[in-house]
C-alpha cells in the first residue's frame, strides 16, 4: 500500500539504528550552505605601542565610517583590550561579498588608513552560533 506523501516541511524517515538522523543531517546540510552564502570575515588588529592618542584622534571618524551605508557591512565589532583595561586593537566582523571587498572596506577605515595597527589579520568567519 502506497503512503500519502506528507505535507512540507515534514519528511519520512527510514527507521532502523539511525532513528532519524538522516533528516538532521539533511536539516543541518542545508542550514550550513545557507549560512555560507553569505560571507563573513573577521579582522583583527593589533595596535602598534604607544598609540592611544591616535586611536583617540580616529575614534569618531572611525565611528562615523562603521555606520555609513556601504554594500560591506559592519555586524559585530569593538575594541580587545589588554588586563589594565587599556585598548590594544580593534576585532570587526563584517559582512561582504567577497574577500576583496571586505580587504577595501577595511583599508578605506579611519583607524587602518592612518597607521593605527602593527599587525592585522582577516579571516573568513562561518558563523554558527549566536544568530
Amino acid at each position: 500500500m502506497d503512503t500519502p506523501p506528507l505535507p512540507l516541511p515534514y519528511r519520512r524517515v527510514e527507521r532502523g539504528p539511525d532513528l532519524g538522523r538522516k533528516v538532521v543531517a539533511s536539516w543541518w546540510q542545508s542550514q550550513s550552505e545557507a549560512r555560507l552564502e553569505k560571507k563573513y570575515f573577521v579582522f583583527r588588529g593589533i595596535d602598534h605601542a604607544n598609540s592611544l592618542w591616535m586611536r583617540e584622534q580616529f575614534l569618531e571618524q572611525h565611528r562615523a565610517y562603521v555606520r555609513q551605508p556601504n554594500p560591506v557591512k559592519l555586524i559585530h565589532g569593538g575594541p580587545l583590550y589588554d588586563d589594565a583595561g587599556q585598548p590594544v586593537g580593534s576585532c570587526l566582523i563584517v559582512e561582504a561579498d567577497s574577500r576583496t571587498d571586505a580587504e577595501a572596506w577595511l583599508g578605506a577605515e579611519p583607524f587602518f588608513k592612518s597607521g593605527l595597527f602593527a599587525i592585522t589579520s582577516i579571516e573568513r568567519w562561518g558563523w554558527t552560533y549566536g544568530r
